[in-house]
């Protein structure tokens, strides 16, 4: 853990991990084991992975996801990331190239914890390992060639050797159906959507409180689930527990240095450990948890889309787990502090706070919470989507313990 002069309000030093450290990847691992988690799908940005340096430190710390994930007996998964201003069309012949490294230098799907799922094939049903990309469709990412992502499309899932063919899941705008809002608009991506194997609408941002969910839940969600369903399609919906880039978009304004660097990873949460890459809660029903977020205006304030306790998460889970149409969600994020999504143990008091500069405790909507709300939080959304314990619209377990009840007690 490096320390930072921005010492916290108690005068303890403010510190700041590193995922390229093994033993802070396991930790986090053993937080998923203990509420609940069965894994993450790692998040690898395209951006900048030409580059050999680059390269190696971002795959060492996909091999430390991959231990970390063999010892505590969690699964774990590729996620690549075709977004980024340096990026275009020659990024589709790029991933298959770094593909078959993962696969025949660091035996990526020879892992037990690899995440697998099921696709119908002639010869039956094949169980895959399961590769994500995000970017796909979107009118802001610079990857616009549909011949190309079909003819990957295809290489993944059908004419590329047995050993690297996967099941496919592709990352893509929320309006993937329609073809407009963020949804680049031409009718030939509408076949790119059809034949993914899996489809995952990015949805953070695109409510701001309870009240707008449920409308775009009917409106959106509800008619996406009920396509993908008679398409035979894996349909993922984003959960996510509120949203804050406030720092993120003033250090955009500064420069660029060690110090800036790092509190850009804070964004609008602040904690105490943590890592880069997202949970999942297993295949079936189950919740995925990702790392990843780009919707709030950068004027927005600090408290842009408040979390409102859990509460403002909670009916995206009960509406999901209500639907038989729905059972995978993908739960944004593990660690996205610096878009204030992030789900793993963070301030939860305005005391545990650095003493310089602007940041949300979990304390900011008016409600005491232990730092690690909202991983019980996950844990119990997993469980009713599991139907190990009943529907309910309300949040089914308290912050802290109350008289007469016994409740478990956490780290925090």
């Amino acid at each position: 853990m490096k320390e930072d002069p921005s010492s916290s309000s108690n005068n303890s030093f403010a510190k700041f991990y590193s995922a390229l450290k093994p033993n802070i990847v396991v930790k986090h691992f053993e937080w998923m084991s203990t509420y609940g988690i069965t894994g993450v799908f790692h998040m690898r940005f395209m951006e900048g992975l030409q580059d050999d340096k680059v390269r190696e430190w971002k795959t060492t710390v996909l091999r430390n996801v991959k231990r970390a994930a063999e010892i505590t007996g969690r699964t774990f998964s590729v996620s690549y990331n075709i977004a980024g201003h340096t990026i275009d069309n020659t990024v589709l012949d790029d991933i298959k190239i770094d593909w078959m490294r993962l696969v025949d230098e660091e035996n990526i799907t020879q892992s037990d914890r690899y995440i697998r799922q099921g696709r119908e094939e002639e010869e039956g049903r094949l169980l895959l390992p399961v590769l994500r990309i995000y970017g796909i469709g979107f009118k802001d990412v610079r990857v616009s060639d549909t011949s190309g992502m079909a003819e990957l499309i295809d290489w993944f899932q059908n004419t590329a050797e047995e050993k690297y063919r996967v099941f496919l899941i592709g990352g893509v705008p929320s309006k993937w159906r329609t073809l407009v809002g963020d949804s680049r608009e031409e009718s030939s991506w509408k076949d790119i959507y059809d034949s993914l194997d899996g489809i995952h609408p990015w949805h953070v941002g695109r409510w701001r409180t309870i009240e707008h969910f449920d409308d775009y839940y009917s409106d959106t969600i509800l008619p996406d689930a009920e396509y993908c369903n008679g398409k035979g399609i894996l349909y993922m919906p984003t959960m996510w527990p509120g949203f804050s880039w406030y720092n993120l978009q003033n250090n955009r304004k500064h420069k660029q240095g060690e110090t800036a660097s790092l509190l850009h990873r804070l964004g609008g949460f602040t904690w105490r450990r943590a890592i880069q890459h997202m949970p999942v809660l297993k295949i079936g029903r189950t919740i995925w948890m990702s790392q990843f977020g780009d919707a709030a205006k950068p004027e927005a304030p600090i408290n842009a889309i408040p979390r409102l306790g859990g509460t403002f998460m909670w009916r995206q889970a009960f509406q999901y787990a209500a639907n038989p149409n729905i059972n995978t969600i993908w739960m944004a994020q593990f660690d996205e502090v610096d878009e204030g999504t992030a789900i793993f143990k963070v301030a939860a008091t305005e005391d545990d706070l650095p003493a310089r500069g602007s940041w949300l405790s979990l304390g900011d909507d008016g409600q005491s919470l232990p730092s690690d709300w909202y991983l019980r939080l996950c844990g119990e959304a997993q469980k009713m989507l599991e139907g190990k314990i009943s529907l309910n619209a309300e949040i089914p377990i308290q912050p802290f313990p109350v008289a007469g009840a016994e409740l478990q007690q956490t780290e925090r």
